[in-house]
């Protein structure tokens, strides 16, 4: 009995561990769900880098968010969390260079799917976008100008 106990206590810890969602926020379409676009979210955030090694970690909670980033030396962007991210979200990072050669630094592995490092020289700007597959945050597009 205590390992039937045991067993329901694990399937119950692993579907609360598991909050991705593998469906849209604005439904698929199918009929009694929503596509019409009313229930669409949007969040803008802003994050200052600061002189010396940094790190930010992002946490979504719209369908599309962007964050706006002021970039004066190495920034580094640790594994998103992931638990109120929805399938087809859209991440948009907006970065300015202030100073010198700024680089952003993506952790590899975890819940990015990216290309890696985007480098800045002074006065550039430069956009990424991920858009979210229902497990990890895939960049879909990178402008550096």
């Amino acid at each position: 009995m205590k390992k039937f106990f045991g067993i329901i206590l694990l399937l119950f810890v692993v579907l609360l561990a598991s909050a991705q969602s593998v469906t849209p926020r604005f439904g698929s379409g199918l009929k009694n769900q929503d596509n019409t676009g009313r229930v669409i979210t949007y969040n803008v955030a802003t994050s200052t880098d600061a002189v010396g090694a940094d790190s930010l970690s992002i946490k979504t909670n719209a369908s599309e968010t962007i964050y706006k980033i002021a970039m004066t030396d190495s920034l580094y962007l640790k594994t998103p969390v992931v638990t109120s991210a929805n399938y087809c979200d859209k991440l948009t990072l907006i970065l300015t260079s202030t100073t010198g050669t700024p680089k952003l630094k993506i952790a590899t592995g975890g819940s990015w799917v990216s290309s890696g490092t985007a480098t800045l020289s002074t006065g550039l700007k430069g956009i990424i976008t991920f858009v979210f597959d229902g497990t990890k945050w895939v960049e879909s597009g990178r402008s550096i100008h």
